[in-house]
């Protein structure tokens, strides 16, 4: 698809379940072989995985409410975002915000460079949670 000469890819309304095992639930965001995130569910710990933006944060958040209903407290592992834009970042702190406000943790694990550094740059890593990194001796 292509809009005012940007390589656009096609998203689907909802998002396409490939893969349901008891507690483990991945979905897949986006249309055809090229997808822009892949959300996977296991327990309370939910794991992102590409490209983490606008585009993809309606199936997140969605995701992301349903584990915090289900668990309370939730691990959002970000180790595999490879792209993150501003309306990603406001999505976890609002539900930082919310989840806080309900007396439970929403804990980021594993954000990548990128991810750290828009949170710095926004002030949003002052709402949201962080997990802590063991320093090696």
């Amino acid at each position: 698809m292509q809009r005012n000469g940007i390589g656009l890819r096609q998203i689907k309304e909802e998002p396409e379940f490939w893969g349901t095992d008891g507690f483990r639930q991945e979905v897949r965001v986006g249309g055809g072989e090229e997808h822009a995130m892949d959300i996977i569910t296991d327990g309370a710990v939910m794991v992102l995985q590409g490209d983490f933006d606008a585009r993809s944060t309606f199936q997140v958040r969605d995701v992301l409410y349903g584990q915090l209903a289900a668990y309370g407290d939730v691990v959002v592992d970000l180790s595999g975002v490879t792209v993150v834009d501003m309306t990603a970042l406001r999505l976890l702190a609002a539900a930082s915000r919310r989840t806080a406000h309900d007396g439970h943790h929403l804990t980021l694990r594993d954000c990548s460079p990128i991810v750290r550094r828009m949170l710095h740059l926004s002030r949003l890593a002052r709402v949201v949670e962080l997990e802590r990194v063991r320093a090696s001796a």
